[in-house]
């Protein structure tokens, strides 16, 4: 069975089915939910059954109960569908052009040597009810609750089989079969020589617990020597960090792993994936950086309530209006820089910040500026102090204060993994490094440059981090179909300054690899203008309504917006039409119950999903409020780079709208 375990998200129907395949015989292979480049799309059939003896069976699974299908059910015949998926796999096995899968000679050269059957199974329909049934389906192409016996499946399936031939495939034959319906499984990509050596039931299990590594990949993560790993998006390098993180534990059951995410959405979604990989390990933490950061200050017990967003305004504005020097400086202009140079600069701050170069700006800092903004900035904190209170940007801060009066303990942690470290501050990562053991000095890292939602100015030798010779770049994209990738590489590419502003940070614009063995196919972006929000609105909740109907799960489809308050209005637009929906901001990312979930492109990073619609991509780029230091050049650059994430979150299918009026 692959996977080894049915996912949560199962329908009932197909965790009966999947018990049912389960009892066959090791002769046999079951996948569940394999992807295959069809015709039109990307084809996702519940199951693709293979053995010797009865070739290649597609089985689309129905939960129906009643006497006839709901209402709308029959937009798509279940056994078409199957049918769909059949012809999707024997146009995969003729692209491939493998011989050993074809009749060579005589009436039948060119034909495949095995049956592709379609088949539909109904598991709470019983035969005795099967004619007042009614349905209009062929009862020989069906397989019902008594179908799904033990005993009695086997039977059946070869019996399918037969109505087209008796197949009696090779092992060698079977070999190359299992090799197309899962070529992650196989130790080389399939070649007309000989059939790939497999991989074994435990590597298996592990390669298809809801993830996907390719061999190449692998080989990084198990090399403890890479401490810096970067890639276009989409290339596996959360997968990596996953499995090296898996990696130690199997090799040091006893040690402590810290695990952390830029924020809480990654964090959780990774726990998730680390779940699928196998099961919770009392050594692995994985969280995102603030809550760590929080648990510590309250071990050391300096934690403080948090100033809200009003607070916060309010107490800048004060801090702004009391510097002489500054009170000519915009509130929201004074607090964004305010912020950097807590997370930028190291304490010091007044004999650092004052010789530091800024690149990137709209209006130069002059020393007499910034005097007066490290002047606002001493007058905040002891406003904040006043209040009994802190920002976030205090918070790695006084971790730190906590670590060098001794009230923390360092060197807690015998490795630590860092994902998404191009939105990490130098800050965070001098908070980092003091909790790693130096006998162990098990250091990961992560990142994309071209994905840098947040600017930084982050330099790896300054931080004392040694990534010479220890690095690896990777270039080919497994997450995203060919189409989707190339899609929103040509988005951000058009913008010429993200690359001017990679260089600046002493980084490249890292071009995919898109022709590779491993390379998926599937449908061209879909690309959509509207003259009101109103109607980009209307079109997303008929979308997902009739990618529900086509057989989608909501678990399976996000949907970004520029804003937090649209991504309110859109979750509750799609309840409203009786879909499930969640705004990911209020109640964290949503699987079970299966929940379409709704959220703004900053907190996508890190994420993927089979579907996703990046929306109101017009309002880009809003400039996060850093005007007039930040020019015109690097807020364009960083709008494209925030599109880009959101577009290359989506695996199977995107959605790419914009208002036209």
């Amino acid at each position: 069975m692959i996977p080894a375990s049915i996912p949560s998200d199962a329908t009932p129907g197909e965790r009966r089915v999947y018990e049912a395949l389960a009892h066959l015989s090791d002769d046999y292979a079951a996948y569940y939910r394999r992807l295959f480049p069809g015709r039109r799309h990307v084809e996702e059939p519940d199951f693709v059954v293979l053995g010797a003896d009865i070739g290649l069976i597609v089985v689309e699974v129905k939960d129906w109960r009643g006497p006839s299908p709901q209402a709308g059910l029959w937009d798509k015949n279940p056994l078409a569908q199957a049918k769909g998926y059949v012809h999707a796999i024997q146009d995969l096995v003729r692209k491939q052009g493998l011989p050993v899968l074809a009749q060579g000679t005589g009436a039948h050269a060119q034909e495949l040597v095995f049956p592709c059957v379609p088949a539909v199974a109904l598991p709470f329909v019983r035969a005795d009810r099967w004619e007042e049934m009614a349905f209009p389906l062929d009862r020989r192409h069906v397989l019902l609750r008594e179908d799904l016996q033990p005993g009695v499946l086997l039977e059946r399936l070869q019996g399918l089989a037969r109505q087209y031939f008796a197949p009696r495939l090779t092992q060698a034959q079977v070999g190359f079969l299992r090799a197309l319906v899962a070529p992650e499984l196989c130790l080389e990509p399939p070649s007309p020589a000989s059939p790939p050596a497999q991989l074994d039931p435990v590597q298996a299990e592990v390669v298809t617990s809801d993830i996907f590594v390719p061999p190449p990949e692998q080989a990084v993560a198990r090399d403890l020597s890479v401490r810096l790993v970067r890639g276009v998006a989409g290339s596996g390098k959360t997968l990596i960090l996953l499995m090296r993180a898996r990696l130690l534990q199997r090799l040091q059951p006893a040690w402590r792993i810290l695990v952390l995410t830029y924020n809480r959405d990654l964090s959780r979604f990774l726990g998730h994936w680390q779940r699928s990989l196998g099961g919770d390990a009392p050594g692995l933490e994985i969280t995102h950086f603030h809550r760590w950061c929080r648990d510590l200050l309250v071990e050391a017990g300096d934690w403080h309530e948090l100033a809200d967003e009003r607070t916060r305004r309010s107490l800048m504005g004060r801090a702004v209006r009391a510097t002489e020097a500054a009170r000519d400086f915009p509130v929201e202009t004074a607090a964004a820089e305010i912020a950097w140079i807590r997370e930028y600069i190291s304490p010091p701050f007044r004999e650092h910040y004052l010789g530091t170069k800024r690149v990137g700006r709209g209006e130069r800092l002059t020393q007499e500026k910034r005097a007066a903004l490290l002047d606002v900035l001493e007058r905040y904190q002891e406003l904040l102090r006043a209040e009994g209170r802190q920002d976030w940007e205090d918070v790695p801060l006084r971790v730190l204060h906590a670590l060098e009066t001794g009230r923390l303990t360092r060197a807690g942690y015998h490795a630590v993994l860092v994902d998404e470290t191009q939105d990490f501050a130098p800050a965070w990562f001098r908070v980092i490094l003091p909790m790693l053991k130096p006998e162990t000095n098990l250091l990961l890292l992560v990142g994309d440059g071209a994905q840098r939602v947040y600017r930084q100015d982050l330099c790896w030798a300054h931080l004392g981090i040694q990534v010479k010779g220890r690095s690896r770049i990777l270039r080919r994209v497994y997450r995203n179909t060919v189409e989707i990738a190339r899609y929103a590489a040509a988005a951000v590419q058009r913008v010429g300054s993200v690359a001017e502003d990679l260089a600046q940070y002493g980084e490249e614009w890292v071009e995919a690899e898109l022709d590779h063995p491993w390379a998926r196919h599937g449908a061209d972006p879909t690309l959509r203008g509207f003259e009101s929000p109103e109607a980009e609105r209307a079109f997303i909740v008929e979308e997902v309504g009739a990618l529900l109907q086509a057989g989608r799960r909501a678990s399976e489809i996000l949907i970004l917006q520029a804003r937090r308050e649209a991504a309110v209005t859109v979750a509750e637009a799609l309840r409203r039409h009786g879909i499930a929906a969640a705004a990911v901001k209020a109640s964290g990312l949503t699987f079970e119950p299966p929940t379409v979930n709704v959220c703004t492109y900053h907190s996508a990073k890190g994420l993927e999903f089979p579907v996703v619609f990046c929306s109101m991509t017009a309002l880009f780029p809003e400039g996060r409020g850093r005007a007039p230091f930040e020019g015109p050049a690097q807020i364009e650059a960083e709008a494209a780079r925030l599109l880009y994430v959101g577009m290359t979150r989506a695996r199977d299918l995107l959605y790419v709208t914009y208002r036209s009026g």
